[in-house]
């Protein structure tokens, strides 16, 4: 179910993504019930544009943070997991996109692909925001109390989320919270699935790793002749 539209003020770009959102989406194949579901989130203002909402709630919540360029087994586990801990407090994704690769799915086209997943939770569309600017607009805070979580496959996800909390004094408002994800996840990373792909060119070959919907999408822009 979606939450209140009130828990994050409307954003002022939501018509171009609800544009976006269905003429990118049917060109990569996501199906319609997954697009109009992605529209009436937008139009309830459930799905923001823009970093600076980050901040500007003004109720308790627990982010997020990812590319999930494409979405894949182990975005869904973290999200249910965090769900799970923090139970009553809305959990907000934070889509990333300034990453060292070039993206392989439009942002607009990721959230349906969540979405495909079962996830309900509000979403921030974060344009050109990565991990330390999140961070970096979580140290402005000094009222509202947030939660980031962040998944630990491995030891070295370990010493980068810590890397994070060194480079930035979090207020006392702001707590770090890790959570493991199972063995059968520790080898699945949005990267990994994007380097079997282009090396096998066979969406079968990233079965264990992402559900039918995403597979089907990479398929058509990624495997097509």
């Amino acid at each position: 179910m979606l939450l209140p539209p009130s828990l994050f003020p409307q954003g002022t770009k939501v018509e171009d993504y609800v544009r976006s959102c269905r003429s990118l989406g049917k060109q990569y194949g996501v199906s319609d019930f997954l697009i109009e579901k992605t529209v009436t989130a937008l139009e309830c203002g459930q799905i923001l544009p823009g970093p600076m909402a980050i901040r500007d709630s003004k109720i308790p919540s627990v982010l997020t943070t990812g590319s999930y360029d494409p979405p894949h087994y182990g975005h869904a586990f973290l999200l249910r997991q965090t769900q799970q801990q923090f139970p009553g407090i809305p959990v907000v994704l934070v889509l990333n996109t300034r990453k060292k690769l070039p993206p392989l799915l439009p942002l607009i086209v990721r959230v349906p692909l969540l979405y495909s997943y079962e996830v309900d939770a509000p979403m921030i569309l974060g344009e050109d925001v990565d991990d330390d600017r999140t961070f970096q607009l979580l140290t402005t805070l000094h009222s509202t109390p947030r939660t980031i979580v962040k998944g630990r496959r491995s030891e070295d996800d370990s010493q980068a989320n810590h890397g994070l909390i060194m480079k930035y004094s979090l207020p006392d408002t702001v707590q770090f919270v890790e959570i493991d994800a199972p063995p059968e996840l520790q080898g699945i990373s949005s990267s990994g699935v994007r380097g079997i792909l282009e090396q096998s060119r066979n969406p079968e070959s990233i079965s264990a790793m992402v559900n039918d919907a995403v597979r089907n999408v990479l398929a058509r822009c990624c495997c097509a002749d």
